[in-house]
């Protein structure tokens, strides 16, 4: 770790003292190094900063123990990132209130292409199969998924990312040694795995109801867009949505039906200005990458070989449809001898993939 570093892991470490506060410190000094040899006096000279946070500030620097903090790092293989790092993400640098560092878990460059997509915890189940649809074909045209792991939408964003092998970043309103909720650990290892986890928090940090805002303005400030899929009007996805529009970045909804407390929130913001989303091809012709979309298309399309991992859900539904019947989703349930939301989870891959295709009756059947 550079001395760079260290000094602004060290100021984050500080108790009671926010990043705006560190940042006008660091104004002020020209560095952070600098900054941590600042008095009582120097830090109320700062523009609405008190005596409270100057005390803060002053008794805390010293009680900072940065050894242990940088032998977490190294026991997590995790890294911290500073703000004036290159990794840093360059679209989060310009909101006002940038966390000055990331903890980050995993490899994935957070300074691709991402796009945000999130919404509310208890969604339907179409909110499920939209989110994942739209993770997986949004990470299709290379796009990182960007989400913050909760249940709900947010998870099934990052398992459609998942689902085509693209990269997926979880924004965690905790330290990235905690996995909330609890039931997402594997989806947890499996995003540092092939993308990162990231988090301003410190290890062992929990989540609480004021750690959640502030993930989310990290969510919606490292992305060049963000897609509402259902949220009501207070919900966390509503917040996001709003931070996005705030820092000048495209939004998108889906829309839902109008007796859903779940779509009101995407209705708003659909009146109040974000774009309507029907399907991936509408976010792909607004961002640019239309002409990218329909190569990808017609590569799946030009496929004629599927393997899938025997033994595995998908090789099992594949098999029932491989005799020639088109069939309801409640049939392949009985057939394949898999849940209803184990069939709908694997049809929404195949039909990703473009190995079966779901007729105008709503029924099954293999993509000849």
């Amino acid at each position: 770790m550079t001395d760079l570093a260290e000094s602004y892991l060290r100021l984050s470490l500080i108790p009671n003292v926010g990043a705006t506060t560190i940042k006008k410190l660091i104004s002020k000094f020209g560095s952070p190094i600098d900054a941590l040899k600042a008095s009582r006096s120097d830090v109320m000279q700062l523009e609405r900063v008190g005596a409270k946070i100057a005390d803060a500030f002053v008794e805390g620097r010293d009680k900072v123990d940065i050894d242990l903090a940088k032998r977490k790092l190294k026991a997590f293989n995790a890294d911290y990132v500073c703000i004036d790092d290159g990794r840093y993400p360059q679209l989060l640098r310009t909101i006002y209130d940038a966390p000055v560092g990331l903890y980050v878990a995993g490899n994935a460059d957070l300074n691709a292409p991402s796009i945000a997509i999130v919404g509310c915890r208890n969604c339907s189940i179409y909110g499920s199969l939209v989110a994942r649809k739209f993770g997986a074909g949004l990470g299709s045209l290379g796009l990182t998924v960007v989400s913050g792991l909760a249940r709900g939408i947010d998870s099934f964003a990052h398992q459609g990312a998942l689902d085509v092998k693209a990269k997926t970043v979880a924004v965690l309103g905790c330290g990235i040694d905690i996995v909330y909720p609890p039931e997402n650990v594997d989806l947890y290892r499996r995003i540092i795995e092939t993308g990162a986890v990231i988090s301003e928090y410190p290890f062992g940090t929990r989540a609480d109801r004021q750690t959640f805002p502030m993930r989310n303005r990290i969510i919606a400030g490292m992305t060049s867009a963000t897609l509402l899929v259902e949220s009501d009007i207070r919900g966390g996805g509503m917040i996001t949505a709003r931070l996005a529009c705030d820092n000048g970045r495209d939004v998108f909804a889906i829309p839902g039906r109008i007796d859903s407390p779940t779509s009101a929130g995407c209705h708003l913001m659909i009146s109040e200005g974000a774009r309507l989303a029907t399907c991936v091809e509408d976010i792909a012709s607004e961002l640019g990458y239309a002409g990218q979309f329909e190569l990808g298309l017609r590569n799946s399309e030009n496929a004629k070989k599927f393997n899938f991992e025997e033994g595995s859900a998908e090789a099992s539904v594949y098999s029932v449809l491989s005799k020639g019947d088109a069939l309801a989703a409640d049939e392949i349930s009985v057939l394949a001898k898999l849940s209803m939301p184990e069939v709908l989870s694997v049809m929404l891959s195949l039909e990703l993939s473009k190995a079966v295709k779901k007729r105008a009756d709503g029924r099954w059947e293999k993509n000849i």
